[in-house]
């Protein structure tokens, strides 16, 4: 039972080892070092590295913080729901919706997930995991966008990451 218990310390203190931690103005989170970090307009996103040549698209997380205030205050599934609304009067369809436990705290939210065009019809598509909750007065919506195709290569990391997150 000891040499269980080490190597559960051990795998643990080498997992956390492996990680950066990011910090935004409301919210912190841990992800795999070899992520990078990137800087739009005021916006972090994480991005996932290239796995080669003929990679064309960086799979990214990023986290979005709006004041309650802004919706008149309106609560976290009509906050869902307005968001729902505004991806199908865009033509997005197949919105998948469902229970979410997100942070460190264990805050009930709502995951959406989706695929949509990006750009223009045709160009290619983004397949899109968001997670929507509220706290402290402010809806947190934390995204991870990928390729269909490699969705679910990062997709557990991006869990990982989603748990991790310290809301402010």
């Amino acid at each position: 039972m000891r040499c269980i218990a080490l190597l559960f310390v051990l795998f643990t203190t080498q997992l956390f080892a492996q990680n950066q931690t990011i910090k935004g103005p409301d919210y912190s989170y841990k992800c795999p070092k070899n992520w990078i970090l990137q800087h739009y307009n005021g916006l972090l996103a994480v991005t996932t590295p290239l796995d080669g040549f003929d990679d064309r698209f960086a799979d990214n997380i990023n986290v979005l913080s709006q004041p309650q205030s802004m919706f008149s205050n309106v609560g976290l599934d009509e906050y869902v729901q307005i968001n729902i609304d505004q991806l199908e009067s865009s033509g997005i369809q197949a919105i998948q919706r469902s229970e979410y436990i997100a942070g460190k705290k264990k805050l009930k939210g709502y995951l959406l997930v989706y695929t949509t065009d990006v750009f223009s019809k045709g160009a290619y598509q983004q397949k899109v995991w968001q997670v929507f909750v509220v706290y402290n007065q402010k809806y947190f919506v934390v995204t991870y966008s990928s390729l269909p195709e490699t969705f679910l290569k990062y997709l557990p990391q991006m869990e990982m990451v989603v748990a991790t997150i310290v809301f402010k």
